[in-house]
């Protein structure tokens, strides 16, 4: 069982990470200009960016920083031609 079917069975009110088309039809993320540019990560809590995340030991930490940090370069350089990844559907 996943971390979000537990939550969605106890009821808790946090969300499971983040996907690409809830935030993209928001009318308030819509006005951002992070979500006009189209330079936004979004992870969720299956992937396991998430996991190494969380875990934060010295190999996860390693991970997540290969994973992030072209990301959120790509995410910063100001041209919208460059791509950024949607995290969500990594494996």
């Amino acid at each position: 069982m996943s971390v979000c079917e537990l939550r969605k069975r106890v009821g808790s009110l946090r969300r499971c990470g983040t996907r690409r088309a809830p935030r993209t039809t928001s009318p308030t993320f819509a006005r951002l200009k992070v979500g006009q540019a189209d330079r936004t990560l979004y992870t969720t809590f299956e992937t396991p960016l998430s996991g190494a995340l969380a875990y934060s030991g010295p190999n996860a930490s390693t991970y997540a920083l290969d994973v992030l940090v072209p990301q959120l370069a790509a995410a910063t350089d100001d041209n919208p031609a460059t791509p950024v990844t949607d995290l969500s559907k990594a494996a």
